[in-house]
């Protein structure tokens, strides 16, 4: 067997190293979201327990969730709190060769429920 060149030496030791700061981002981009995910985490613990203080509060808070959440699988994490889903389309998809048939009838908005729920109290 030949030996290895310098050339090819000095190549393995460049992937070596191009593999360790590779390894490294990695990592620092794990701790990076690890932080994120904490601060959210007690941000949104911080406002939720301001919320149940002040009926107030939640309302502002139930109003802007109801604009930021758009996903009816989010909106579910708040079905206690009178969010209901929101379906983009009036028309459900229909087994395939038939017509599409419109959407039932809406109910009512849940802001609208949540806003007379407050005025009531």
């Amino acid at each position: 067997m030949a030996e290895k060149t310098r050339k090819q030496l000095l190549i393995e030791k460049r992937d070596a190293l191009n593999k360790l700061i590779e390894e490294e981002t990695d990592k620092e981009k794990r701790t990076k979201r690890q932080k994120e995910n904490k601060q959210k985490f007690l941000a949104g613990a911080a406002v939720l327990d301001e919320a149940r203080e002040k009926p107030e509060y939640k309302a502002d808070l139930f109003r802007l969730l109801d604009r930021f959440l758009t996903k009816d699988y989010d909106r579910a994490f708040f079905v206690d709190w009178g969010l209901t889903p929101q379906h983009k389309s009036k028309i459900k998809p229909a087994p395939a060769g038939q017509e599409n048939a419109p959407a039932p009838p809406e109910t009512e908005n849940a802001s609208t429920a949540h806003e007379r729920e407050t005025e009531s109290a």
